[in-house]
């Protein structure tokens, strides 16, 4: 890979830096990438979580402009689609998707709540009336199967 040297000048001075001739290039596909796979995962989340996305993502409404819909801050509205995006490309949100029906009723109950919708543990304890520990508990066994199918997949592609 070609490195070019860009110089940037700012507030706080000039700096030089190496940068890849292509870097703007890959980051622009990766988003898109990010983008189609947000898309195609919100059919999991709740109506107005759903349509937040949508808005911003599909339709390529600003910040702004949701804003004035839905009577909020410009930086509430960044907060939650940056929230919502976050969650979504998580690895945890798609293997409770994924896997939940195999589980018993509560840790569907848990992953849901924490993973899919965003809930604290704190909150999900008290919904369910299950200790801090149990709800913790679930979680840990969650982001664990997470994070041994991510490696499964990485082992597959390299394969």
């Amino acid at each position: 890979m070609e490195m070019g040297v860009q110089t940037v000048v700012g507030q706080v001075g000039v700096f030089t830096a190496q940068v890849p001739e292509n870097a703007g290039v890959d980051l622009r596909k990766r988003r898109k990438e990010q983008v189609e796979m947000v898309l195609s995962r919100v059919e999991y989340l709740r109506a107005d979580e759903r349509s937040l996305l949508l808005a911003v993502l599909q339709n390529g409404q600003t910040a702004a402009q949701v804003a004035l819909l839905t009577r909020e801050k410009v930086r509430i509205v960044r907060r939650r689609v940056r929230l919502l995006t976050g969650r979504v490309l998580s690895a945890e949100f798609m293997h409770v998707v994924r896997r939940r029906q195999r589980w018993s009723r509560v840790r569907q109950q848990v992953g849901q709540m924490c993973f899919v919708e965003g809930k604290s543990l704190r909150e999900v304890a008290r919904v369910m009336s299950l200790s801090m520990y149990s709800v913790r508990r679930h979680c840990e066994w969650i982001r664990a199967g997470a994070a041994e199918a991510s490696l499964e997949r990485e082992h597959k592609l390299s394969a």
